[in-house]
């Protein structure tokens, strides 16, 4: 059972660093679960993240349309169909799918 404002380990009352129900960090965990989702390339439904969290939805969408507006649409297109970032050779990037520590991988055509 998930905690709610007010209600920790402890009983009511409590602040989220005594152990209470923390929204920021649970908006924070929802806005980074749906970013993974829409660079694998997954559609994200704003009418389902609301119903599926009503109390948070809204600042939910708020922050993946900032994430999107800042850049992130190029890695969240349907089928990488955007502008291209460059070619190499005889390959255009299309998009970039992920990067880490040996790295950038982009999806070339």
């Amino acid at each position: 059972m998930r905690k709610r404002r007010g209600e920790g380990r402890d009983g009511p009352g409590l602040t989220p660093a005594e152990g209470g129900f923390d929204p920021e960090a649970e908006i924070d965990d929802l806005v980074a679960s749906y970013v993974d989702r829409l660079v694998g390339g997954e559609r994200v439904s704003p009418e389902r993240v609301l119903e599926e969290h009503p109390d948070v939805g809204r600042e939910v969408l708020s922050r993946l349309r900032v994430f999107l507006e800042a850049g992130g649409a190029e890695a969240a297109s349907d089928d990488g169909a955007g502008p291209a970032l460059g070619t190499i050779g005889d390959y255009t990037l299309r998009r970039r799918i992920g990067r880490g520590g040996m790295g950038v991988v982009y999806e070339a055509w």
